[in-house]
């Protein structure tokens, strides 16, 4: 039984999944503004299947997110994907359930430190909001920015 009946069935709705194969491609946008929208902080970090990173997992990156959770929960997101991201962009939560990686390492660019990324994670498929949907939303936007003083100027601290 496919996923979306799956879903359907246990739900009694249709959850919003996206199968798509997504290597190297331009992410989708959209014109829906989320409740949490995700910021991205920096995008194609290089992520290892090894401790050593000596072992680069081809075809994907990471990118690290900021959810402008209205209640100020301070913990980015770091994730895989294979589509490509820009810092600033704006981006809604959606995984690709296809796609998994277990036991990844990263370095990370704030503290040049080798660490664990994840023990079990599936691809990053978010959409990026529309600039018109930024625009007429940036009161929102900003307000929920300001909740993060600390992600003003990443650039400095990046290693």
């Amino acid at each position: 039984m496919p996923l979306e009946k799956i879903t359907e069935k246990l739900r009694g709705t249709k959850d919003n999944v996206y199968i798509t194969d997504s290597i190297g491609v331009e992410p989708e946008t959209t014109a829906v503004m989320p409740v949490v929208p995700y910021k991205v902080l920096i995008s194609d970090i290089p992520f290892y299947a090894d401790s050593q990173c000596k072992n680069e997992v081809e075809g994907a990156t990471i990118a690290i997110l900021r959810p402008l959770d209205p209640d100020g929960f301070d913990e980015l997101d770091i994730v895989p994907c294979r589509k490509q991201y820009t810092p600033g962009q704006y981006l809604t939560w959606h995984l690709n359930n296809k796609k998994l990686w277990e036991d990844c390492y990263y370095q990370n660019p704030f503290t040049g430190k080798v660490e664990l990324a994840w023990t079990m994670h599936v691809e990053f498929v978010g959409q990026v909001i529309s600039d018109e949907t930024v625009e007429s939303n940036r009161e929102k936007i900003e307000k929920l920015q300001a909740l993060y003083p600390q992600d003003q100027d990443l650039r400095g601290q990046i290693m």
